[in-house]
């Protein structure tokens, strides 16, 4: 398990707050995780500094998350969340 906290406002201020975190030097990945669906979208940082998307959804969809080193499944994140 890991701590996760939704952010009520959505995804929209996750990419304002990523803004900011990728002038971090140090700064690998940024995760911004849905509240209304199954989906996560995982920004990582390139050799060539570039930041690459790559988006996961669907309950069957599995995340990597490379600098932890470690694959979140989509169903077991959501299990028991009902979406309106």
């Amino acid at each position: 398990h890991f701590p996760c906290r939704l952010n009520c406002k959505g995804m929209r201020s996750g990419v304002l707050k990523f803004n900011f975190y990728r002038q971090i030097p140090t700064f690998e990945e940024y995760l911004l995780i849905a509240q209304d669906q199954p989906k996560i979208e995982v920004f990582r940082k390139a050799p060539d500094a570039r930041w690459i998307l790559s988006s996961y959804e669907g309950a069957g969809a599995i995340a990597r998350v490379e600098s932890l080193e470690i694959e979140l499944p989509l169903d077991q994140l959501y299990a028991g969340v009902e979406f309106e």
